[in-house]
């Protein structure tokens, strides 16, 4: 019977111990127990023999009772000392019990217990704040705990305790928490070890059938009410029934012991002790490892032949076919076992156990047991065997990090599997240039150990596809060979090396986007995603569902695009769990896709929501480049530009720390476009100065993201200025950059500038000609907030347009030609609509009160001056003056800030 995957391995750890000696009852204690059950943190703590889990397991019996309690026990040893461990088994805990559903257990896996503390945290206390039921947490030898991180998550968890939330601890040492809000607040519960002595009353209970009232009350008071030593007098007892009572345990370790020995382990036969030491040193164990270890195929029969000592080796499931060892004993059997037959044969027996449970894919325990061998060899082959590299994929960054934890710096730097797994998750966790370093060191070692003759721990094909990976985030792979580069390798993989060919696709995929090659882009995420799927790859169809929607989303295939977002985002949810790095991307390009379609508030929240996550986690340029785009083109909308310099901040900050050089530049240019929206002009031509003569600007590096931003500006701001011909000479820059590609937004943009620029030269027909192509294609794509970026006479421009050439339009493209319009009224922020003003009079505002002239007031606007004293003579009317200074008084004096 196969006991041993991984979520057995945890189930058997929510089990209560099954005794099936004779037990006292705690009255006393149960009734305190049960009277304090509302309080924050139950504390029971003792040294060993106190009885402290017998109780809790009366007690938590007693819990299940009452339908609206909610009880998990939660049996901790040595292993779970480490955070991410120890999270994914609350985890699991949570959903063993119904709290939580299974993408806990996903998020608990993909997240780092050290980067993720205050988020994750706060994930356990929604969960919890959501139930409905009274939540028990019971953790059974807490004094194996030491870590920090959980000590400072369970201190956080009772600082924000929602009532219905009780934890029970049992330990041999006080916990580190901080208690002293609890005792303030009357929230924490302690039964000492002193309280925990049996009485007289409960001594006779268990042992008035052996002895007189008189020896009772002797052996009470010789044991000191020690619950251990009256347990086992009482199995003494039984074996002997006429011993004297003088003969008796006491309070001692070493009475104890020759017990164990003299009562219990010498009164086997040999192979019963034979299997009894050889199993000492596993924390739990089934039959299958029993016997594996031991190498017999009758461990089911010994353990059977072992009744009498049912305190000492207790049943962790119904069946009775998976045990652990009461810790005394087990103690006393692992002493026993090194003083017989020497350290280095227990760690023959670890590294032998390690191998059955890397067979049973707990790579974990496998590891720790490698570990605690002291063979760290066997560690690094069985992490080579299971993926190396690979598993940050697999299994997410929480399980690599609790795996990385059992290995010492120098193991990390004298093996390339272990480097290049460090690598990764550096890279995961958004800390770049440490990756940058450990590939570095990685490839080093492996080459020193090739050039030395002997066999690395790791691959070529492994060195290529991490390279290549570094590349990526730290956006050095440009050349255009590159391509050549991959294409090259992935005919080098074999043909079931399904994750290493899907790896290698997908950074062609990314590329052919960076290349503007977008349908080339779109066939090869295609052919990705289906290795992706045949490796079982879940995390790598998520990147490249990704790469396929911004394959869409480039060429203004916006609904496409977003459908595929909105998978990618479902997919992250139940594989990787809730706010994972992956699913923030989704959320950001999706929130993009809301913002071209004019669904401003969608975009807002979706950004505000998930930006933080890619600032702090693993991303690469593309995503970057048009979510601070994004951020401070709504910033833009809003004219918040506190916001707009903030977003810049943060963009700089992200672009140094990754050396993400392209996107310093076109934070550049999103810098200069602020300058220039709040009219700041000394400082929109510095940084047109400093963009122009960067020396990548000549160099085809790929950086038409950056190009098209900036002609796009220029040419807007040429066309307010009045020169119309420069505004001309940058949109055939822009169209050059994005006809080929077809990208439809900016081709779009382009158009519309070029539209305006024409009806400022009474070319109006030219005008509606290049309108009726671009509406039409807009409407096709719902492609519509690019009419609110460019200069504001379009909006006057296309009532002229659907007035004249309206005839000409499907309905499908008349329609949304009157939602832009409508769109127009919408996305002004002004108060001043209140007094009747039309859009463009709203408009007149700012430069009114900036006291520009007719002319001026054109140039800014993009229309004639004809178009501006007809527009002023109908707001003045409106708000009743007679002048300009008198509007400007108006409108100064009603809260308008200059």
């Amino acid at each position: 019977m196969q006991l041993f995957q991984p979520l057995s391995i945890l189930e058997q750890k929510f089990r209560i111990a099954e005794q099936r000696v004779k037990l006292t009852e705690r009255k006393d204690l149960l009734e305190r127990l049960s009277s304090n059950r509302h309080m924050a943190l139950t504390t029971i703590i003792s040294p060993a023999g106190f009885g402290k889990s017998t109780l809790m397991a009366q007690h938590i019996k007693s819990l299940n009772q009452a339908e609206e309690n909610k009880t998990v026990w939660i049996a901790l040893d040595a292993s779970d000392n480490e955070a991410n461990q120890f999270f994914s088994l609350l985890c699991h805990a949570l959903v063993f019990i119904n709290i939580a559903d299974k993408s806990l257990l996903a998020r608990a896996n993909n997240s780092s217990a050290k980067a993720d503390f205050v988020s994750f945290s706060q994930e356990i206390l929604n969960v919890i704040q959501k139930s409905q039921h009274q939540i028990y947490l019971l953790f059974d030898d807490f004094h194996f705990i030491s870590d920090p991180i959980i000590a400072a998550f369970i201190d956080r968890l009772l600082y924000y305790c929602p009532k219905h939330l009780h934890l029970i601890i049992t330990s041999r040492v006080l916990p580190s928490f901080e208690l002293s809000p609890l005792y303030a607040q009357g929230l924490l519960f302690n039964l000492s070890a002193e309280e925990l002595k049996f009485s007289l009353a409960e001594t006779q209970h268990l042992l008035s059938e052996f002895v007189s009232e008189k020896q009772l009350a002797l052996l009470h008071r010789q044991t000191e009410g020690w619950p251990v030593a009256l347990q086992l007098l009482r199995l003494w007892y039984q074996q002997n029934p006429h011993t004297d009572p003088t003969r008796v345990l006491t309070n001692n370790i070493d009475t104890l012991t020759s017990y164990m020995k003299e009562q219990v382990f010498e009164k086997f036969d040999l192979a019963t002790q034979n299997f009894l030491l050889k199993t000492s040193f596993l924390d739990r164990f089934d039959i299958e490892l029993a016997n594996y270890v031991c190498e017999i195929d009758n461990g089911a029969t010994i353990i059977a032949g072992i009744n009498e000592q049912q305190s000492l080796i207790i049943s962790l499931d119904q069946e009775h076919t998976s045990f652990r060892y009461h810790h005394l004993f087990s103690d006393f059997l692992q002493q026993t076992f090194v003083m017989t037959v020497g350290e280095s044969q227990c760690n023959e027996l670890r590294s032998k156990a390690a191998l059955w449970f890397a067979e049973k894919t707990h790579l974990n325990e496998a590891i720790s047991q490698c570990v605690r061998a002291k063979n760290i060899q066997l560690a690094k082959q069985l992490l080579t065997k299971a993926g190396g590299w690979q598993m940050i994929l697999t299994k997410g960054i929480g399980y690599v990090e609790s795996l990385l934890s059992h290995f010492s710096k120098k193991d990390i730097t004298e093996s390339p599997t272990l480097g290049l797994l460090q690598c990764y998750f550096y890279l995961k966790l958004g800390q770049v240039v440490a990756a940058e370093e450990q590939y570095q060191v990685a490839e080093l070692i492996h080459q020193d150990l090739i050039a030395s003759g002997y066999e690395s721990d790791a691959s070529t094909r492994d060195f290529v596809v991490m390279r290549f990976i570094v590349k990526i985030y730290l956006d050095q792979i440009l050349e255009t060979n590159q391509l050549q580069a991959i294409n090259n390798a992935i005919k080098t993989f074999a043909l079931n090396d399904h994750l290493g060919r899907g790896t290698l696709l997908a950074f062609e995929a990314l590329l052919y986007n960076q290349y503007a090659q977008f349908e080339l882009a779109e066939q090869t995420a295609v052919n990705c995603s289906r290795e992706m799927q045949l490796a079982n790859c879940w995390v790598g169809v998520n990147y490249i569902t990704l790469h396929h929607g911004q394959s869409k989303a480039y060429r203004g295939h916006l609904e496409s695009a977003l459908s595929l977002f909105d998978h990618a985002r479902k997919l992250a949810e139940e594989h990787l769990g809730m706010d994972s790095g992956l699913q923030s991307m989704a959320m950001c390009l999706t929130a993009n896709i809301y913002y071209q379609m004019g669904q401003l508030d969608k975009a807002k929240a979706l950004l505000e929501h998930s930006i933080i996550a890619l600032e702090l986690r693993d991303c690469w340029y593309d995503i970057y480049a048009v979510t601070f785009k994004l951020a401070i083109n709504l910033a833009l909308a809003d004219n918040d530009e506190a916001t707009c310099y903030d977003y810049l901040a943060r963009g700089e900050k992200t672009a140094r720390s990754r050396k993400l050089w392209r996107l310093e530049m076109l934070l550049d240019v999103l810098a200069q476009k602020v300058a220039f929206h709040f009219n700041h002009k000394d400082l929109f031509a510095t940084l047109n100065n400093k963009i122009i003569r960067e020396k990548y600007w000549s160099e085809e590096l790929h950086l038409w993201q950056v190009k098209g931003e900036y002609h796009t500006l220029q040419a807007i701001y040429f066309l307010q200025n009045n020169v119309a011909n420069k505004a001309m000479f940058h949109t055939e820059k822009l169209l050059k950059i994005c006809t080929n590609s077809k990208q439809m937004i900016d081709i779009a943009k382009a158009k519309i500038i070029q539209a305006i620029a024409y009806s400022s030269l009474d070319s109006n027909p030219k005008a509606f000609n290049i309108l009726l192509d671009v509406c039409q294609d807009c409407a096709k794509y719902k492609i519509k907030q690019v009419f609110y970026e460019v200069p504001a006479s379009i909006e006057y421009l296309l009532i002229k347009f659907k007035k004249h050439s309206g005839h000409l339009l499907s309905k499908l493209a008349l329609d949304f030609i009157n939602d832009v319009i409508n769109g127009f009224k919408k996305n002004s922020h002004s108060d001043f609509a209140k007094f009747g003003l039309s859009h463009r009079e709203q408009q007149l505002i700012p430069l009114l009160t900036q006291g520009k002239s007719n002319k001026q007031i054109s140039a800014n606007l993009g229309i004639s001056e004809n178009t501006v004293k007809f527009h002023l003579k109908n707001l003045f009317a409106k708000i009743n003056v007679s002048n300009r200074n008198k509007a400007s008084i108006f409108f100064i004096s009603n809260g308008y800030d200059l």
